[in-house]
């Protein structure tokens, strides 16, 4: 099992052994079948020719082949739309997935999901910014000068600017 990131977002691929295919776990409820595989067929096929190329030279073509196992997409949980959770389903899959029964070993509410997000994202970058006296990096300063600088009005904006 690998994590794949792809055009700002990340899966998992499994080289499922046990049923001779390629599980992928993808987090986001695509609108169509067609437009999720649409989605995986590129990058899919050159890891799967790429990882396979590096195992059999490696192991001296003692591994099994699997060029050319299909890629199957197994049902896992979903993330909430246009949220950016992907990071950590993926956490979750990699830990949970059982590639024999081909399901989770948990059950993922995204909700949950997305507080481990705040929790961890959002509460230490807090922490970082009570923690470490200024100058903080330049596109966070920008940022909170902009936020500032709205919040005054227009007529004080121009006369500071």
């Amino acid at each position: 099992m690998f994590p794949v990131h792809h055009a700002d977002h990340w899966t998992v691929y499994c080289i499922n052994l046990v049923h001779e295919q390629i599980d992928i776990l993808d987090s986001v409820a695509w609108a169509t079948e067609q437009e999720m595989k649409r989605y995986h067929r590129g990058v899919a096929t050159k890891i799967r020719e790429r990882l396979n190329k590096a195992i059999q030279s490696y192991t001296h073509s003692k591994f099994t082949d699997f060029n050319k196992w299909d890629f199957v997409f197994v049902p896992v949980p979903k993330q909430e739309p246009l949220s950016n959770d992907c990071a950590f389903f993926v956490v979750l899959f990699l830990e949970y997935y059982d590639g024999e029964k081909r399901k989770m070993d948990i059950d993922i509410n995204p909700v949950s999901a997305f507080l481990l997000g705040v929790l961890f994202v959002f509460v230490p970058f807090c922490f970082y910014f009570l923690l470490h006296p200024p100058p903080h990096h330049p596109r966070f300063v920008s940022f909170f000068i902009i936020k500032k600088l709205q919040a005054l009005g227009p007529q004080r904006r121009a006369q500071i600017l």
